[in-house]
């Protein structure tokens, strides 16, 4: 540094001017746009080098290996004999792509080209990185004199992503742009993508490879004074230095610099920013990139066809199958799971289903009338491709055939438990009304719940008329020979339990002809009976007149009895049982009574 710069220095320091901080008012970092960065594609996609022939599934990986090629070709050839990743066994730099003997020749490499800036005891610009030793008035002579405040020349071609410093831009593309078809160039930054909205393109691969050996031709030509950035044409570089190097300041997501621990700020007094050029908006606005309609899961460049007419064609596009490049690999569609290997057919199917201008012809569920008719083996025919499909879906049929009498032998024998009756659902569907949407077209969807609504009612019949049948069974076996009556034959326990008794049923006889008596008058009449004197023969009459109305029920019973025996003729032997052992009793009481009555009139005498 030349006394002349210290002296204009000390000068700017000495009028006066504002003190600011040098790192904060000239570096800075510019966020890419979010929706860009959260809609990029990511995926394993396929590279194939075209030098060596060896795949990869990693876009940075694929860089690093052409890289190779261009840098050194014995390394190259080493790392495609190798297994694994080619930069790791060869100690290749993650920011130049060279390759390098030894780990320890690489840090040296990385610490004095890439790493530079973070030794806090040398004074150098972040931007161009040029170094003053340990003067301060160095650095801001030239800060001053060469850049504007914020000044973000390094961006990344994808989303916008801006940065004051070279290594920034470098680690964002491979943090936030991995297992994306995206290379980026490290001498200028350029970008290329390898698939179109048409598909696959190979020829942007070998177009990479040929823009890395145009920078290692030229030389240290059309560097740029301002930063590290190195170009091809004299004209990429203008218009570099008019885009790029303007100040970014006006930017509201701009993010001011951060010092690290240890880092001493130098303050320099404020510059003059009437001669600085601003950067617009509208013209540095990120358009949102061509989205990626397809990714190659596998490679199929160097595809060989034995035994193939070379007159014969692809089914797909009608293009010979000896069509270079015509199928680039195994093509994946990015929107749906659609799948070829044919560039066109993919290229038709983007531009049919998922172009937002559709020009192409959709005819998806058009009608499919065929030549001939098609026979069902449960004797359904129809010329409709359509139809026949849904009659084997709804009527759980199988196949169908060409010729009747084929379809005729493959027939299974049909019961109606196992098969319902065929009906053409075409032609009830056209007669119901309900099948039928507003523009008086069937409605699929109805007829598909028409036919489950079917379905389950006849489940729901079958499963009561099952449990009828078990509610049956069980009373069959809880009746007995006077179920008909509504009377059931009853358990061991209620066998047990012994019959009424003749004298309880004329007990209550009595009771329910008698008028109702008080209990005072019970009292009463007893009294009197006690205080009168006993007469023999009134008693003796009155309790044969008791026998006698005892007969007479008994008999009253019996007749009952008979009634019923003659209209119950399946077990007549119950209802015998049941008089014999009615009479056995009732003789029985009349018996005891009249021996009752017999010593009674004997003690009396006595």
């Amino acid at each position: 540094m030349t006394p002349t710069i210290e002296r204009e220095v000390a000068k700017r320091f000495a009028s006066g001017v504002p003190l600011i901080r040098l790192e904060a008012y000239y570096y800075a970092t510019l966020p890419g746009d979010k929706l860009i960065l959260d809609g990029e594609f990511k995926a394993d996609m396929a590279f194939k080098c075209h030098l060596c022939g060896k795949n990869f599934m990693n876009n940075l990986d694929f860089v690093k290996h052409l890289c190779l090629h261009i840098n050194s070709e014995a390394s190259a050839n080493a790392a495609s004999s190798q297994e694994g990743n080619a930069a790791e066994m060869l100690s290749q730099c993650k920011y130049c792509y060279l390759d390098f003997d030894t780990d320890s020749k690489l840090e040296k490499h990385m610490s004095q080209e890439h790493f530079a800036a973070d030794n806090l005891e040398e004074r150098l610009c972040r931007i161009c990185e040029m170094s003053f030793g340990n003067s301060d008035a160095g650095l801001i002579h030239h800060m001053s004199d060469s850049h504007v405040r914020t000044e973000l020349p390094y961006s990344c071609g994808v989303c916008g992503f801006r940065s004051s410093f070279p290594r920034a831009v470098i680690d964002h593309f491979q943090e936030a742009h991995d297992r994306t078809d995206k290379l980026q160039c490290p001498h200028c930054l350029k970008m290329f993508a390898l698939y179109k909205e048409y598909g696959y393109s190979s020829q942007v691969a070998v177009g990479f490879l040929n823009h890395l050996l145009q920078h290692k031709n030229s030389g240290v030509k059309n560097l740029c004074r301002k930063c590290r950035l190195k170009f091809i044409t004299a004209g990429e570089l203008k218009t570099h230095v008019e885009k790029d190097h303007l100040s970014y300041r006006n930017f509201k997501d701009v993010e001011a610099y951060n010092y690290p621990g240890g880092e001493r700020p130098i303050d320099f007094p404020s510059p003059n920013e009437n001669f600085y050029k601003y950067a617009n908006r509208k013209s540095h606005y990120m358009r949102f990139p061509t989205q990626q309609s397809t990714f190659a899961q596998q490679n199929l460049e160097d595809l060989a066809f034995m035994d193939v007419d070379s007159e014969q064609s692809c089914h797909e596009c009608g293009k010979k199958l000896h069509h270079k490049s015509h199928y680039p690999g195994t093509l994946c569609c990015t929107k749906c799971r659609f799948s070829t290997c044919c560039g066109k057919a993919m290229s038709k199917h983007y531009n049919t289903f998922h172009a937002p201008l559709n020009n192409g012809e959709f005819n998806l569920g058009s009608p499919s009338i065929l030549e001939h008719d098609l026979f069902c083996c449960c004797g359904f025919k129809t010329n409709s491709g359509n139809k026949m499909a849904k009659h084997l879906a709804l009527n759980k049929c199988t196949s169908a055939y060409k010729d009747e009498d084929e379809a005729k032998k493959n027939a299974r024998a049909l019961t109606s438990a196992s098969f319902p009756t065929l009906v053409s659902l075409d032609d009830e569907a056209e007669n119901n009304d309900d099948l039928k949407d507003a523009d008086g077209d069937i409605d699929p969807s109805l007829l598909m719940a028409q036919v489950y609504m079917e379905s389950s009612k006849k489940t729901l019949e079958a499963s009561s008329s099952s449990s009828k049948t078990e509610k049956a069974a069980n009373n069959e076996g809880e009746s007995g020979p006077l179920a008909f009556l509504g009377l059931s034959q009853k358990s061991s326990e209620s066998e047990d339990v012994e019959m009424p008794s003749i004298q309880n049923v004329v007990s209550l006889n009595s009771r329910s002809n008698s008028p109702k008596v008080n209990s005072k008058d019970v009292e009463e009449t007893s009294k009197g009976d006690a205080e009168k004197p006993s007469n023999t023969g009134e008693d003796i009459s009155e309790e044969v007149d008791i026998v006698d109305e005892v007969s007479n029920n008994a008999e009253e019973t019996s007749k009952n009895t008979e009634e019923a025996s003659n209209d119950v003729e399946e077990s007549p032997m119950d209802i015998e049982d049941v008089q014999e052992t009615s009479k056995d009793k009732e003789e029985k009481i009349s018996t005891n009574k009249i021996e009752d009555t017999e010593m009674k009139d004997q003690d009396e005498i006595v």
